[in-house]
């Protein structure tokens, strides 16, 4: 898989500024200079990629100019699958003013954004912005950055229902990106979703949903990239402790061995008494029927 790593593309000349006055130019709105936000440069298209889970970086840089002042640039995101643009919080962030720039007496603001790819949330869209507010509030927007995190970030048994005789089923919740593949190993079988046997049957792969804390009445809401699914067990047997689980995607492939306990299950040591006193039980009976008939 390739993994992009971006990288600042531009030197930046850091400079002290000593007071209000000494990062300010007179500007209008109807001659030069004229009062104004401009987007200078951003690397958006080399940040664009994916990225493997816990392992990657993304270095996001963008540099503005304007006049009268130096613009304040803010960093936003926006979810994969979601519509709203909101703040994020950079892992680290730098912001580099350089006054005066040229002739005209631009000022320039570079912003170093740097995220680590240690969630699959951080999949989604990003831009910097700023408002140049002495001209009617104009917006300057940079081009936007496709990020995608891929990888397993969790995986774990959420419940399991193993009584001896009875029916069963082990329930596990996975959150990876991709949608993962779930491979059930257990003695005897080998089940993919949608799969069963005589006694075992796997379950699609269903999407997680929970409700928020807040609103405890109110509707469930898919939580992404999470997903659960099921074992169904016809008839348990002891041996049902023994499953395994592969999960597998683009990302990563995962191998894990669930822990697990079958409730009532015979001990080895009644069931090989059980068994010899069938074993007697069968002698018996031959011999009596042996000696009935002859």
């Amino acid at each position: 898989m390739r993994i992009l790593w971006c990288m600042v593309l531009s030197t930046v000349t850091y400079s002290t500024i000593a007071d209000d006055e000494s990062c300010r130019t007179a500007c209008y709105k109807d001659k030069i200079p004229m009062c104004g936000a401009w987007l200078v440069d951003d690397n958006s298209n080399d940040c664009t990629g994916t990225y493997q889970l816990n392992e990657g970086q993304v270095n996001l840089t963008c540099s503005m100019t304007s006049i009268p002042e130096p613009l304040q640039i803010s960093w936003l995101y926006r979810a994969e699958f979601g519509s709203a643009w909101q703040p994020i919080t950079c892992s680290s962030l730098n912001s580099a003013v350089s006054c005066r720039v040229n002739k005209v007496g631009e000022h320039k603001v570079t912003s170093n954004c740097l995220l680590k790819a240690d969630t699959l949330t951080l999949s989604g869209r990003y831009r910097c912005q700023a408002f140049e507010k002495e001209n009617n509030n104009d917006l300057v927007i940079s081009s936007e950055a496709a990020i995608n995190v891929v990888g397993i970030e969790r995986f774990q048994v959420v419940h399991s229902s193993l009584r001896y005789g009875r029916p069963g089923h082990i329930e596990v919740e996975v959150c990876a990106n991709p949608k993962p593949e779930i491979v059930w190993l257990t003695r005897g079988a080998v089940l993919q979703p949608g799969h069963s046997t005589h006694r075992l049957s796997a379950l699609q792969l269903m999407q997680l949903k929970a409700r928020d804390a807040r609103r405890p009445k109110g509707p469930a809401l898919p939580v992404p990239y999470c997903y659960r699914t099921h074992l169904v067990i016809g008839r348990v047997e002891e041996d049902d402790k023994y499953v395994s689980v592969i999960v597998r995607n683009e990302g990563e492939t995962r191998y894990t061995p669930l822990k697990l306990y079958v409730l009532d299950a015979p001990s080895r040591a009644v069931y090989r008494t059980s068994l010899a006193n069938s074993l007697l039980w069968f002698i018996i009976s031959v011999s009596s029927l042996t000696y009935l008939l002859f």
